[in-house]
């Protein structure tokens, strides 16, 4: 399995002219990242090889992941390709839609937004879709406010009622705001609100509009004010352009990973799992909120990176979720599937770690892989 390290003045000597080579062609450092090692601790080499192993035991084709210890970029590094075949290596400026992990940008906004004053959290959505929404959808939706659709307690269902898709196929046709507005004023709600916890992306579909809504703006410039540009995600974003291309892992199925599927074009969806991004960035961000989580322990802020100042129980024991990021016993977490692209991203400001990867196929196996690596890396810092 092609691989590379990244370090600040370390450079991985490999036992041929052909490896060496490789990794020449494939190392590269993220822009702005700062490395504070330069030798390689133990628990990052049993990181590596467990990776390797893995990858190869899954036949995945492009693999990378980043470190965050003592708040900094501590090792970096890509595996695979970019596309099987191509000899272009995956590299963590290689781009993947994050999937799920879209929901903590879209939480983030609506933090943003409450801190504005746009946004109330315990107002019902129908004041922000009053124009939206027929007399019947008003009545419907009236106990549904917008802290219970944050913490997936609304009743309002996982899919789109008009979104048909069969699993394991991309996304190809777009959602509309014709059908959002038709589905908002059709759907049944699952259970009542607040009665439990049930994972819904339709209701992160539905946040996004309703910032819109609050703001007056898109959600493509929501997240580029409040996140992209605050933060210096450069390669962060919704709408694929062609320069952006090049830089776009090619994804394959998880039932056949032989086979190239295709990013999805998700329309009014895109707040539930749309965004695309890179590892570089996903670490530029999380630095970010460590440092905001460990200063926020000591003096309490509204910094938008604070997403589980409020939470809420989901049933399962020590699990609860906040504004678009699940709390663990030991961490702080979001992940992603796209029946495509894979994203996991953790982090345990207590020790000032975290850890961040993409996949051009997921699966149930990353996030075996990222319990283990996850748990080495705590057991470092004990």
């Amino acid at each position: 399995m092609t691989r590379i390290l990244i370090f600040s003045t370390l450079v991985l000597f490999l036992t041929s002219c052909n490896q060496l080579r490789q990794k020449k062609e494939n190392s590269k450092k993220g822009k702005g990242l700062e490395m504070q090692t330069n030798t390689v601790p133990s628990h990052l080499e049993w990181m590596d090889n467990k990776i390797d192993s893995m990858l190869t035991a899954n036949d995945i084709p492009g693999f990378a992941i980043g470190v965050i210890e003592d708040g900094k970029v501590s090792w970096a590094s890509g595996y695979g390709e970019m596309e099987r075949k191509a000899g272009v290596p995956f590299s963590t400026e290689s781009i993947c839609q994050i999937a799920s992990l879209t929901k903590m940008f879209t939480g983030a906004v609506v933090k943003e937004l409450i801190n504005e004053g746009k946004l109330r959290p315990q107002e019902p959505i129908t004041k922000y879709l009053d124009d939206v929404l027929d007399e019947d959808a008003k009545e419907h939706f009236n106990e549904v406010t917008v802290e219970l659709v944050l913490h997936h307690r609304s009743g309002i269902p996982n899919h789109a009622p008009s979104v048909n898709r069969i699993d394991g196929d991309p996304m190809l046709i777009a959602y509309t705001q014709n059908d959002m507005n038709k589905d908002l004023n059709t759907i049944e709600l699952d259970f009542k609100p607040n009665e439990k916890w049930a994972y819904s992306n339709y209701g992160y579909d539905i946040l996004g509009y309703i910032c819109e809504k609050a703001s007056g703006k898109s959600y493509d410039a929501l997240i580029k004010e409040y996140i992209t540009d605050k933060y210096g995600l450069e390669d962060t974003f919704i709408n694929l352009t062609e320069t952006k291309q090049k830089l776009v892992a090619t994804p394959y199925r998880k039932d056949d990973r032989t086979i190239k599927t295709k990013p999805w074009n998700m329309g009014k969806e895109v707040p539930s799992g749309g965004i695309y991004s890179n590892v570089d960035d996903l670490l530029r961000l999380m630095s970010v909120q460590i440092d905001h989580y460990r200063k926020y322990s000591e003096n309490p802020s509204n910094s938008s990176l604070i997403l589980t100042s409020n939470v809420a129980e989901t049933g399962y024991d020590g699990l609860r979720y906040g504004y678009g990021l699940f709390e663990r016993k030991n961490r702080l977490d979001h992940f992603g599937d796209l029946d495509g692209y894979g994203s996991d991203y953790r982090l345990t400001p207590e020790y000032n770690v975290g850890i961040v990867c993409l996949t051009s196929s997921g699966g149930v196996w990353l996030d075996d892989l990222m319990d283990d690596i996850y748990l080495e890396l705590l057991e470092s810092k004990k």
